[in-house]
């Protein structure tokens, strides 16, 4: 799987997508609002995670942003499950919306599909599945915390705990494994915003802490999650746990999830190698020139 690539423009920069680690609990200073009061107007980008490959992209204040595999896309998405003019985002003064353009195989937005040529409104949080790959919608400056070890769950859980005691916030706890040796975390953690907090546990294990929703919001986000890890091939396994609805204390939702995070995975035998005709690359290159979707 190769890179994403993008056609530069003044207006429209890319950057690779990196993540800093941090032991500090969540901040409470990441709402919409407050973000919007100290900046000025939010400013936008997209997180594209094609396969393992995570990158993001800035998103001007207005116009046009055309997704899809061909070279004349703004942002290009290599596979070939992807049309190559296949989603375009509006960027206006009253909001974003997304339209899929007749996609071969088609857009989902949260999960719903796109009629083709017909305008939905999106906003930040929303993911829309293009193909294989995901798209994510997020405030710029929305990144989420990662710490590293079993040791940081606790301060962390207690972060959310404080904010559901002083301001009524619920929270889900997510934990989530996978066998794969892809590059499965980064995908995770591209797919969360500034009120998420992610924990690496172990190589194959992590804990999500997902701030700022209820049962439903968060179940949708898991398994969105859970989609993307499966078209990877990762095998994921999620257990889920929220306060309140589960419990409000640590005693009562910490030890479900350590306790699913501490059973042995089984291993899954690596697939089978699938050779590639040259013949058929060539027909495929032929008719992508002659009748493109």
């Amino acid at each position: 799987m190769t890179g994403l690539s993008l056609r530069e423009s003044d207006d429209f920069a890319p950057t690779i997508y990196h993540m800093t680690e941090t032991n500090e609990p969540p901040r409470e200073d990441t709402t919409t609002s407050r973000r919007r009061a100290k900046g000025g107007p939010a400013r936008f980008l997209l997180r594209v995670i094609a396969d393992d490959v995570v990158s993001r992209h800035s998103l001007p204040p207005r116009g046009e942003i055309c997704l899809g595999r061909g070279a004349d896309a703004h942002v290009t998405v290599p596979m070939l499950d992807v049309s190559r003019r296949h989603l375009l985002l509006e960027l206006t003064d009253g909001g974003i919306r997304a339209c899929d353009l007749g996609s071969a195989n088609g857009t989902l937005l949260r999960g719903e599909e796109l009629q083709p040529n017909t305008w939905k409104p999106i906003t930040a949080g929303d993911w829309l599945t293009v193909g294989d790959a995901t798209v994510v919608l997020v405030e710029e400056r929305s990144d989420p915390e990662r710490s590293v070890g079993k040791d940081a769950l606790g301060p962390v859980l207690e972060g959310y705990l404080s904010l559901h005691r002083r301001l009524g916030r619920p929270f889900a706890i997510v934990g989530l494994r996978c066998v794969t040796s892809r590059n499965w975390i980064d995908a995770v953690e591209a797919m969360l915003t500034s009120d998420d907090h992610l924990v690496v546990v172990g190589d194959a294990r992590i804990t999500v802490f997902l701030g700022d929703r209820s049962p439903e919001a968060a179940q949708a986000r898991v398994d969105a999650i859970s989609a993307h890890l499966q078209r990877m091939g990762a095998h994921p396994k999620t257990t889920m746990r929220h306060c309140p609805r589960d419990g409000r204390d640590a005693e009562t939702l910490l030890p479900a999830i350590q306790r699913e995070q501490a059973t042995k995975i089984a291993t899954v035998p690596p697939p089978s190698p699938v050779l590639a005709s040259e013949a058929m690359r060539q027909l495929y290159e032929l008719v992508d020139d002659v009748a493109p979707t």
